[in-house]
């Protein structure tokens, strides 16, 4: 199996900011790299995608690359900011999207939300269809996984303390999607 990492957004566009104002691209970034290990630990040929923008992630898993990749993962934060930027006292949990319609988009999407909420003790907020421009352009079935709200305090913390666990609950959902019931 092949699976390409994208690490959500760029430094010039950082996503959204955390509880303590720190970007979401940083946040997620060292949860990549433990994944890429994970996954290759378990025999799975992981690829960091390239960081720049959209577009350009997008061409690459398609054709830049040179590999054909089985799933495109790209990891977010979620946020819930109000209306003055600040993060909702009540979102909380994790979620994985996928496109609507990909059959195999949705069975990885599930595989991986099922096992990360339990594994980090999360609100499930559910597998869900989406139309996102990662989702609907790769030409592999691709998900975007958010394991935490980061404009929250508790979600900030679970992913800038312990990124390693996340990352552990993300592959080892990716890998129940490949070996089901093993």
């Amino acid at each position: 199996m092949r699976v390409a990492i994208s690490i959500g957004h760029y430094p010039e566009s950082p996503g959204a900011k955390s509880a303590s104002g720190k970007d979401e691209h940083a946040l997620v970034a060292p949860v990549a790299g433990f994944l890429i290990r994970y996954l290759h630990e378990a025999g799975v040929e992981a690829h960091l995608v390239p960081t720049g923008r959209l577009g350009a992630k997008v061409d690459w898993v398609n054709r830049g690359s040179g590999v054909a990749f089985d799933l495109a993962l790209e990891l977010h934060g979620n946020a819930d900011p109000d209306e003055d930027g600040h993060g909702s006292p009540v979102a909380d949990g994790c979620e994985t999207l996928y496109c609507t319609g990909s059959v195999s988009g949705e069975r990885y999407a599930e595989s991986i939300q099922s096992v990360m909420a339990r594994r980090l003790g999360a609100r499930d907020r559910g597998a869900k269809a989406a139309r996102f421009y990662w989702l609907r352009k790769t030409v592999c079935p691709a998900v975007i996984v958010e394991p935490v709200f980061i404009d929250s305090a508790q979600g900030e913390e679970i992913i800038s303390s312990n990124p390693a666990a996340v990352a552990d609950a993300i592959s080892r959902g990716v890998l129940a999607s490949i070996h089901p019931g093993g």
